[in-house]
């Protein structure tokens, strides 16, 4: 097979690349990264030039999970396009465009490491904590804490993504992979955020534009160190993961689809371990 015997892009560059960083989810900032990539090189979006820029991705992330997140990223674009295109409806192509994912566009194999004591909050600390941030990043801290959502998804969450229902909302996720799931969570606090951002589109609104996700998650480890601990958003996930396992051993595969895991193998290998008792654990 040859790399230009696929077709990703069928309309101008400059269309296809719009188009692509009008997609909001996720992986909005690391589209951005690549379509910026395309231009600044003055690339069109073929396969020859995605192996240019994976080869560009090895070269600036060190880190492999830095890595694969910008790969799963680019083959969610690629396969956005690819379904866009005439070439979707012909079985060759679509064999070849699976192939060309597979050998040249392919994650760094690691091994998901358990979560242990040290990236996890305990009951005191959580509220501890919580109490200690500024109001809005108090009030972030627990939705975090309440529904174990990775920062980017909930930074993401629009107006439209809420439905009030009885005594609680559902709130529709769009994930890794443009995939969707509903969380749940109290009135209460739902309208404790609503009050005090009062956003024109987002949940988590500032001065009419969204929060950004490095400067919270920056936020959060400065504010940690003046409480003594370190702190990420993304802990917050591990904690609510880990607790909801010690109370309900055998939803695993219910867990897994909550937290939007591709697998319940992922799930298995961060969570199911022997290393964090019940009581280093909040109360949710």
């Amino acid at each position: 097979m040859t790399n230009d015997a696929i077709v990703l892009q069928t309309e101008d560059k400059d269309t296809t690349l719009q188009k692509l960083d009008r997609i909001e989810d996720s992986y909005q900032n690391s589209t951005k990264l690549f379509t910026e990539f395309l231009r600044y090189n003055n690339l069109n979006f073929s396969s020859d030039n995605i192996e240019k820029y994976v080869a560009y991705l090895k070269r600036k992330y060190r880190s492999a999970n830095s890595f694969n997140f910008h790969i799963s990223a680019l083959r969610n674009r690629i396969k956005f396009t690819f379904k866009r295109s005439p070439e979707r409806l012909n079985h060759l192509k679509i064999l070849q465009l699976e192939d060309f994912l597979k050998t040249k566009v392919k994650k760094i194999k690691i091994q998901a490491v358990p979560v242990d004591s040290d990236r996890l909050l305990t009951i005191q600390e959580a509220r501890d904590f919580i109490l200690f941030l500024p109001e809005h990043l108090s009030l972030l801290a627990q939705f975090l804490f309440s529904t174990g959502l990775r920062i980017s998804e909930a930074l993401n969450i629009t107006y439209e993504d809420l439905t009030r229902i009885n005594g609680y909302y559902t709130i529709k996720i769009i994930g890794k992979g443009i995939k969707q799931r509903e969380v749940k969570l109290s009135t209460l606090l739902v309208e404790k955020i609503l009050n005090h951002f009062q956003g024109s589109t987002y949940l988590f609104e500032k001065n009419e534009k969204r929060l950004n996700r490095n400067s919270i998650t920056n936020l959060f480890v400065y504010y940690g160190e003046k409480f003594g601990k370190h702190v990420t958003s993304h802990m917050w996930r591990h904690t609510f993961s880990n607790y909801y396992l010690s109370q309900n051993p055998s939803k695993l595969k219910a867990l897994s689809s909550y937290l939007g895991h591709s697998t319940t193998t992922i799930t298995t290998q961060y969570y199911l371990h022997q290393s964090v008792s019940i009581e280093e654990v909040p109360t949710l």
